[in-house]
Formats: C-alpha cells, sequence, structure tokens
C-alpha cells in the first residue's frame, strides 16, 4: 500500500508532463511546493488552468496556499475559484486522472507521512465535459486584489479555525447586512432588541472568527455566504441574469418556504450579495423588474 501512495505524485507530474494543448487542474486544496513539482515539465506552449477553493480558514490552516496564483500566472495560465469545489480532477488534453488526492505533498505521497489517496484514469466524455462546463458556471477568476484581501483575512484569525457546518435552510435573517458587522463587532447597543436574535443567529451560522477588521470581515462573511447551500443554487443560478420574480421562484423551491415571502427573502439576499459580495454580481433596472447577474 505505501509504494502505491509513494507513487501518485509522480503519476500525477508524469500525466501533466504529457498535456501537448491544454491542461486543466482541479483541487479543493492545493500547496504551492506541491504545484510547481507537478507543474515541472510541462510545456509553456500548455494552456493551464487551475480550479481551487480558497476558504478563509482553510488557507489558515495551511491546507491550501495564495501563493498558487503567483505559480499559476508566471506560467501563463489562470486560476479560478469555486467555493463549492470538492471534486479533484486533472485533465490533460483527453487524459484524466480523477479520485481522492489534492495537490499537496501528503496527499500525493512526497511526505514522510502520507495520506491513502487513489487517483485513477477514465475516458474524457460527455458527462466529463458537463462536469466543466458546471465548474466553469460556479467558478470566478482569482485576482491579485481578491488575493491580498484574503491575505489580510488570514492574517487576522485568531487561532481557532471555523466550522464548516452550515444550516441546510439558512438564509440571512437580519434585513440590512450592515447590521451584521455591527453585532460582529459588539456594537449591540446600535441595534434595536427585534432585530438582536436574527443577528446572533446570522453570526451563529456563518462561523466569522473574532477580531478581523471591518474590511476582512466583509470577505470572509462573503466567501462564508458562498458556501451555504441555498446561496450556492443561487449563485449557480445567476451565471445568466435573471429578473427578480425568477430568483424569488428559485428561494421558494430551494428553502421550501412560501412563495408569499420568497420577495421578501430574496430583497434580503440581494442586500447581502451587494454588501459582502460586490465584485460577483452586477445588478440593473431597464424597466420595473431589477435583473441580477454573475459578473464575468
Amino acid at each position: 500500500m505505501t509504494s502505491f501512495v509513494l507513487q501518485l505524485g509522480e503519476r500525477l507530474h508524469a500525466h501533466c508532463s504529457r498535456a501537448e494543448s491544454r491542461l486543466l487542474l482541479v483541487a479543493p486544496f492545493i500547496k504551492a511546493d506541491a504545484l510547481e513539482r507537478v507543474l515541472a515539465g510541462v510545456r509553456p506552449t500548455v494552456q493551464l488552468q487551475v480550479v481551487t477553493r480558497w476558504a478563509v480558514e482553510e488557507i489558515a490552516a495551511g491546507v491550501s496556499d495564495l501563493r498558487v496564483l503567483d505559480i499559476v500566472l508566471d506560467c501563463g495560465g489562470k486560476l479560478f475559484l469555486c467555493p463549492q469545489l470538492h471534486a479533484k480532477y486533472y485533465r490533460a488534453d483527453r487524459l484524466v486522472l480523477v479520485g481522492s488526492a489534492n495537490i499537496t505533498a501528503r496527499a500525493l505521497g512526497w511526505s514522510p507521512s502520507p495520506n491513502v489517496e487513489l487517483l485513477t484514469e477514465i475516458d474524457w466524455d460527455a458527462p466529463l465535459v458537463e462536469f466543466e462546463c458546471r465548474l466553469a458556471d460556479a467558478s470566478i477568476e482569482a485576482s491579485s486584489s481578491l488575493r491580498d484581501a484574503l491575505e489580510a483575512a488570514v492574517g487576522e484569525l485568531p487561532r481557532q479555525q471555523l466550522s464548516d457546518e452550515a444550516q441546510q435552510g439558512w438564509l440571512p435573517g437580519l434585513r440590512f447586512p450592515s447590521d451584521l458587522l455591527l453585532a460582529y463587532e459588539g456594537k449591540w447597543e446600535k441595534l434595536g432588541v427585534s432585530v438582536r436574535a436574527a443577528a446572533v443567529e446570522d453570526l451563529a451560522v456563518l462561523s466569522i472568527p473574532a477580531g478581523l477588521s471591518r474590511n476582512a470581515a466583509r470577505v470572509a462573511v462573503g466567501m462564508a455566504l458562498l458556501r451555504q447551500p441555498i446561496i450556492a443554487a443561487v449563485d449557480r443560478f445567476l451565471a445568466s441574469p435573471r429578473r427578480f420574480g425568477e430568483v424569488a421562484e428559485l428561494l421558494a423551491n430551494s428553502s421550501a418556504r412560501p412563495r408569499s415571502e420568497a420577495d421578501y427573502l430574496w430583497q434580503t439576499l440581494m442586500r447581502w450579495l451587494k454588501y459582502f459580495l460586490p465584485w460577483r454580481y452586477q445588478f440593473c433596472q431597464p424597466v420595473f423588474s431589477e435583473i441580477v447577474a454573475r459578473k464575468d
């Protein structure tokens, strides 16, 4: 078993080196040193795309590296972020490896105490093309400014990690998202009695670590929102421009709440998306109904 595990890194490296036109690497956790080793020997003419997750608490825990962006850019490639990512998927042209291994030293057998992982070759067929399309719809391109904001948030994290658990049916309870930051900062005297319970619940679900600056907290809340199941469904739906009523109907169906409440839910969620994720969505109101879509 040990010899099999220790072969995974070299197998992935050889797999990537065979790429002639396109290389797509998809993994929630990517460490810089392991990525450099995997990419060593890849032809400079190969079109490189890397997709990872970059959750604040995971970066702080050391399972992912922000330096991955520089490595990908230095190779002439593009880095994308998918907050809901769990797949480990590596395609070199039409050759695909899938399995359990992230791009880390422990997962690939380049560590004194490696994980027990699996990578197996499968055919690149129609379902995998569909998977790549869904992945592209759910991802955004990483930028230096977003990386810097995440780095600032990570730098202010306390030692405890965030919980990754969320209530499946949760949607924001606070009508005004700025109230969440007042509650986060402990400024309860500035909140009405009627909104304090909603603030407590929203903070409990999002599990934002204590001690962040206001800007860093906004970044952390935005990334946490995208990991909530119903909001992730809305995010996928907004890959195409949608009118107010379309999203309200989706929320009614996804949350199993009456359609009569859906307009209010969507109005509230829109405020949160505008406030915590302004870089991800665009809003316009050409006639009567507001139209929302993800930015390119």
